[in-house]
């Protein structure tokens, strides 16, 4: 069972290790998917890896860059509303 934690918690180092959360303090929250970490990839302006990834589920090239532009939950909403097509095409 995972821990909860509270929006406004800052999840610090342990001796387990880090915690890369979007939620940890700066710089470990810097590691996180959701980060805002912008940067060109073929030509296409990217805002956070979380974008970069939920765009790969999708050939249309507008909506790739649409949710290339996507940082943090936004990113992974777009994402989830791909997989409901996704699944709803499948059917």
């Amino acid at each position: 069972m995972s821990k909860k934690y509270n929006i406004a918690t800052p999840i610090r180092p342990t001796e387990f290790g880090i915690e890369v959360s979007s939620r940890a303090e700066f710089p470990y929250n810097m590691l996180s998917n959701f980060a805002p970490t912008n940067f060109v990839f073929d030509g296409v302006q990217i805002n956070s890896i979380e974008g970069f990834l939920q765009s790969l589920k999708t050939k249309d090239i507008a909506k790739q860059k649409q949710i290339c532009s996507l940082v943090g939950v936004k990113a992974k909403g777009a994402g989830k509303k791909l997989n409901k097509i996704r699944k709803n095409d499948n059917h």
